[in-house]
């Protein structure tokens, strides 16, 4: 039995920013820089909608924010173009996301030099491949999985949360300890990667922290089991964003898949952080 997979996605500026300062990369779709608020969401199904999808978030503060997402995504976009141009990868998916990953962190590190001192953005990505998910993620923008009506995050945040944790300090959010548009001379970034295998009825979310710091993980996976098209899911997440202040821009991918081939779902992790990709 094939796959039948829905993929959806909108993005918005928020209430309070004047500006969009996200993109998306949507199986080849991508917003520009200064286009206007994607007011709906758009989506496509097939038995396969494309196999990578990515959120990145240009960090608010810095000169080029919306210049260093458009940047990333442009630099993701080029490198999909070269492997369809050739035909084949050089490589499984955690060394693909990992060379796209550094080579976004080059493209912004560029524009920065010929137009403004300081940008950034983050990053998180997901590439399917045969019967797995890959993830790979720099900075807070996250990835989660609902399997079986439990939320899973499927990325890790670079933060200082943990020391804030421990030095019990309040009052602020937590900082980026690594994010897109780095220096190689100040600092090597080191995206987390973690693959798993996918299963019947599974969702995959990827959002921006606008979706995060307004709803709590349990608000997005009641709103995800209510099961409804993939369209209806995105379209509900946003609202429900907006609704509690939309303090931030707001990046929302959905994808699921509906049916699968037959296979073995109970070993759900092949791999993390910086190990070998196992089919």
């Amino acid at each position: 039995m094939k796959a039948i997979w829905e993929a959806a996605c909108s993005s918005n500026k928020g209430r309070i920013r004047e500006v969009n300062e996200d993109n998306f990369y949507f199986d080849g779709i991508l917003r520009k820089k200064e286009s206007e608020i994607l007011e709906s969401t758009f989506s496509s199904r097939a038995e396969f909608p494309g196999n990578l999808f990515a959120v990145f978030d240009g960090l608010s503060g810095e000169e080029g924010a919306e210049t260093a997402s458009c940047a990333a995504a442009d630099s993701l976009l080029k490198e999909t173009c070269l492997i369809e141009k050739e035909g084949v990868s050089d490589g499984p998916p955690e060394t693909f996301l990992e060379k796209a990953a550094l080579h976004m962190n080059h493209a912004i590190c560029e524009a920065a030099r010929s137009g403004f001192q300081k940008m950034g953005s983050t990053a998180v990505m997901i590439c399917f491949f045969q019967e797995t998910a890959t993830v790979c993620n720099v900075g807070d923008s996250r990835a989660y999985y609902l399997h079986e009506n439990e939320l899973v995050q499927l990325s890790e945040d670079h933060t200082d949360a943990g020391f804030m944790a421990e030095r019990k300090i309040l009052g602020r959010k937590p900082r980026l300890r690594q994010y897109l548009g780095i220096a190689p001379e100040e600092m090597l970034i080191e995206p987390y990667l973690k693959t798993i295998r996918w299963c019947e009825e599974d969702q995959y979310l990827l959002c921006s922290d606008g979706l995060t710091d307004m709803l709590s993980e349990n608000e997005i996976a009641d709103i995800l089991r209510e099961k409804r098209p993939a369209v209806q899911c995105v379209s509900r997440l946003m609202e429900a964003a907006l609704l509690r202040g939309g303090k931030d821009n707001i990046t929302v991918i959905l994808i699921r898949n509906r049916r699968k081939h037959k296979n073995d779902c109970q070993d759900r992790q092949v791999s993390s952080g910086k190990g070998m990709y196992v089919r």
